[in-house]
Parts: C-alpha cells; structure tokens; sequence
C-alpha cells in the first residue's frame, strides 16, 4: 500500500524518508474546471467547455482574481452554490466585500479554514519564528510578485529600519528568512537566477 500526505512543508518527506511530488499552481482550466464543478454549474464530469457562454468568462474572471487558489475556489463555489448567487452574483459581491467572501468557511468537513484565516495562521507561525522573515514577506507584498531579484534586498537591506536591515551585514539571516517562508510555501526561490516569486 501507499500513503499520500499532502502539506504545505517543504521540509516535510526527507525527514521520514518519503518520495516528494511538488504540485504547482492550477491551471486556468483546471481552476475553471473546478469551479464550475463545484459549484453545480456543470456536471462533475464536465469541462469548463460544457459551460454557457456567460458563465466562462465569468468563471474565467472569478478564477485569476482568486489566483487559482483551490481553498479560494472552493470558498467560492461553496458560497456560489449554496446561495444559488450565481457567478454573476459572486463576482459582483466579492467586488464590494471581498474581505467578508474571503472569510467564508466554504466546506467544513474536509478543510475548517477559511482563506483569510488560513493566512492568518501561517504569517503569525512566520512572526513568532522570524522577525526578518516576516518583513521580507511584507516587502514582497509591495512588489511585483514574480521575479522578484535578490540583489534589491542585498543592495537596499542597510536602508530598511526593520529587522531586514540584517541582511546588509549577515547574509545567513536571508537564508534562514526564506527558509521560513519556504516552510509554509509562501514563496519559490529560484536559486539559479537568484530571485524570489509570491503568490
């Protein structure tokens, strides 16, 4: 037999000698797949194809402004389908109060959290590890999140009056910074081209 564990660590299957299978960000079929199935609009088995020509670019739209994120789909869907709101109706509610969809349960049983809350529990996990982590992960959320060059940080930390000012003198404290946002796959490094992409 085998035994799939799926985590958000990516520090998790060396340590108990298991095989490790990164899934990366859904494309946007899948997304709009999953969407439209999990809201009832099209049959399980359908494709966003089988969908009316109202409701794929709507799918398509609601999918990027969630960034592909299958908790913020499922969040979606499950408020899509069990307020029988429609596509139409999401968007337009999540245009005015996206803070409030955002913390909607979704489904219960298989995952407790919202997508608000889930972030919530991951950056306070960062704070209490790290203080240069933590402000890295803010500075980023200033930036263009793909492609982000690690010489900016280096060449800038000095001028940065938080903990980040560290990275100026102790290029470890980088290492370790992002080794905690890689924890909790909050960020990819590319090591080859020494930059940095969050969602």
């Amino acid at each position: 037999g085998h035994t799939l564990i799926t985590t958000r660590s990516q520090f998790f299957a060396p340590e108990i000698g298991a095989q490790s299978v990164e899934v990366d960000e859904m494309t946007q079929g899948e997304a709009m797949d999953f969407l439209l199935q999990r809201a009832g609009i099209i049959d399980r088995a359908g494709a966003h194809a089988s969908a009316s020509q109202t409701d794929r670019p709507l799918a398509h739209t609601i999918t990027e402004t969630l960034g592909r994120l299958p908790l913020a789909l499922d969040q979606a869907a499950a408020y899509i389908q069990r307020t029988q709101c429609g596509l139409s109706g999401y968007y337009d509610a999540y245009q005015k109060e996206h803070e409030k969809l955002l913390h909607y349960p979704g489904t219960k049983i298989a995952y407790p959290h919202s997508v608000a809350s889930a972030w919530s529990l991951n950056f306070e996990k960062v704070r209490e590890a790290n203080a240069v982590a933590i402000d890295l992960l803010y500075l980023f959320a200033f930036l263009n999140p793909d492609a982000i060059p690690e010489a900016i940080l280096i060449e800038s930390a000095s001028k940065f009056g938080t903990a980040l000012a560290t990275i100026a003198n102790d290029l470890t404290s980088l290492d370790l910074a992002t080794e905690e946002l890689l924890r909790y796959s909050l960020v990819r490094r590319n090591p080859d081209a020494r930059t940095y992409t969050i969602h």
